[in-house]
């Protein structure tokens, strides 16, 4: 593609289209817990096309995702703020950067203290979980994440060492 703009909009269309096919249909839910590669999508997002797109593509997944498929919720605006959030984190401290491991990992913890442990976490307690202590729902999230974190930091170091090179 000769427009760099028109290939940029692509590929962020193409990665809101995968993150709603990895959240939405190919997700185990696990109570208030889901585990997907929807990291995938909006890892690469805030990688490879900076905050600003990141987020777009992240809070464009969401919102077009619940009018997909949302089990019957409605969109809630402080899961949107985390969504949005998990393209903006790793544009902000990854865009235009040396990719290694360790970065990409303290990309991912801050990403996943912020979003998922934090964010998420209180809003599920706000909105659907209110007799489960807050604590509860934060400790089964961030035991999963410290699970999850050297993993998702390790397939994005992969994927984004493949796919990096066509943005340069």
């Amino acid at each position: 593609m000769r427009n760099p703009a028109i290939k940029k909009l692509t590929f962020a269309a193409l990665l809101v289209a995968m993150d709603i096919v990895l959240a939405r249909f190919l997700a185990i839910p696990l109570g208030y817990e889901r585990l997907s590669l929807q990291f995938l999508p909006d890892g690469m997002a805030g990688i490879l096309l900076g905050p600003v797109f990141g987020g777009m593509v992240t809070l464009g997944a969401d919102i077009l995702g619940m009018l997909v498929q949302s089990g019957g919720l409605v969109i809630n605006p402080l899961i949107s703020v985390a969504a949005l959030l998990r393209g903006v984190i790793p544009g902000l401290l990854l865009y235009k950067k040396e990719l290694t491991y360790k970065r990409i990992l303290f990309a991912v913890c801050v990403s996943l203290l912020i979003c998922d442990i934090g964010i998420t976490s209180t809003s599920l307690h706000i909105f659907f979980y209110p007799s489960v202590p807050l604590w509860q729902i934060m400790g089964v999230r961030a035991a999963v994440r410290v699970v999850y974190a050297p993993l998702q930091a390790w397939i994005l170091k992969m994927i984004s060492d493949r796919v990096k090179p066509m943005f340069r």
